[in-house]
C-alpha cells in the first residue's frame, strides 16, 4: 500500500515538474494562466443582420474570444458554393457592410473566426433579401439634377470651376509638345486629380468623368491645374425649368431636363430652350448621371452626347 502511494507520489511530481506545460497547452492554458483558444472547436455566435439596402447589407456577430479575425462568407440561390465575399482584420470588429449586391436578391451569409492562420467553425446561416430599386420620382429627379449640374459646371465640363481658378497661368507642353495655358485650381479640399475625381464620382459613373478628368487636369509640382484644351465648353449658364422622368426599367432610368441657357456678361441678349435626356444607373445604393449635360470637343476616347 506504502508502495503504491509512493508510486503515485512521484508520478505526480513527475508530471509537475517536467510535463506541467505540456499539460497545460493541451488543455488550453500556457505560461502565467493565459488562455489559448482552440479555434477547432470554437464558433461565431450571434450573426445577425443589422441593416440592408438595395445594393448592400450590414452584418453583426458576437465577439469570438481569441480570435484575430474573421472571414465572411455568402451565397446565393443561383450559385450554391459559398465564396469567401470579406476579411476582417481584427478580433475586436464584429460588424461589416457588404456593399456591391443585386437589388432584390436573396442571400446567404456566414462567419467563421480566425487565429494565426487557423480558421473556426462556421456560424449558423443568416438568410436576407436585398431591397428593390427605389422608384425615381420627378422631385427626386429634379434634386440629383440640380446638385449634379452644380458639379459637372464647375469641374467637369468648364474651366477648371471658374470660381476657383487663379488668372496666374503657366505654359505647359503635352506629350505631343503642345503648347497649353495651365490654370492653377485652388479649392480647400481638392489638391490633386485624385480629389478631384473623389469629388466628381459622387454623381457621376467612373466611365463618364475619369477620361474627361483625364484629359483637362494635371497635377504639377504637387498643384492641380486645369489645362486650357481647345474645344472645352465655355462659361455658359443654365436655369433649371423643368425635370421629369421618362422611363425606368431596373437599375436604369432616363429622365427629360427643360433648361435656359445663356451667355453671361454678354451683349448678346440671344436666349434658348432646350430639351435634353439624361440617363442614370443606380450603383451603390445611390443614382449616378452615366452622361455628361455639356458637348465636350475633345479626342476619341471622350464620348460626344
Amino acid at each position: 500500500m506504502l508502495k503504491r502511494l509512493l508510486c503515485g507520489a512521484l508520478a505526480f511530481t513527475m508530471l509537475t515538474s517536467s510535463g506541467v506545460l505540456q499539460a497545460a497547452a493541451d488543455t488550453g492554458m500556457t505560461g502565467a494562466g493565459v488562455s489559448s483558444v482552440d479555434l477547432g472547436t470554437a464558433k461565431v455566435n450571434g450573426l445577425k443582420v443589422v441593416s440592408k439596402a438595395t445594393n448592400s447589407v450590414k452584418l453583426q456577430w458576437k465577439k469570438t474570444s481569441g480570435a484575430d479575425g474573421y472571414e465572411v462568407y455568402y451565397r446565393t440561390v443561383k450559385t450554391k458554393k459559398y465564396k469567401l465575399v470579406s476579411t476582417v482584420n481584427s478580433g475586436s470588429k464584429v460588424t461589416v457592410k457588404i456593399k456591391k449586391l443585386n437589388a432584390k436578391t436573396k442571400y446567404y451569409f456566414k462567419v467563421r473566426a480566425r487565429q494565426n492562420g487557423k480558421n473556426g467553425a462556421f456560424s449558423k446561416v443568416v438568410a436576407v433579401r436585398t431591397k428593390p430599386v427605389p422608384t425615381l420620382t420627378d422631385s427626386r429627379s429634379k434634386d440629383l439634377y440640380k446638385k449634379a449640374e452644380k458639379v459637372a459646371n464647375n469641374w467637369l465640363f468648364t474651366p477648371g470651376g471658374c470660381a476657383y481658378m487663379s488668372n496666374d497661368h503657366i505654359e505647359y507642353y503635352d506629350e505631343n509638345g503642345q503648347l497649353h495655358w495651365a490654370y492653377p485650381v485652388y479649392h480647400s479640399s481638392i489638391h490633386s486629380v485624385a480629389d478631384l475625381k473623389k469629388h466628381v464620382s459622387k454623381y457621376f459613373t467612373k466611365k463618364l468623368y475619369e477620361p474627361i478628368v483625364d484629359y483637362a487636369y494635371r497635377d504639377i509640382d504637387g498643384q492641380l491645374y486645369f489645362i486650357a484644351l481647345y474645344g472645352i465648353g465655355g462659361p455658359e449658364v443654365f436655369k433649371l425649368k423643368k425635370v421629369s422622368v421618362i422611363s425606368q426599367s431596373g437599375d436604369t432610368a432616363k429622365i427629360s431636363v427643360r433648361i435656359l441657357s445663356y451667355i453671361p456678361n454678354s451683349s448678346d441678349p440671344y436666349r434658348r430652350i432646350t430639351t435634353r435626356k439624361m440617363k442614370l444607373v443606380y450603383r451603390n445604393d445611390k443614382w449616378y448621371f452615366a452622361n455628361p449635360f455639356y458637348v465636350i470637343y475633345g479626342p476619341s476616347k471622350i464620348k460626344v452626347y
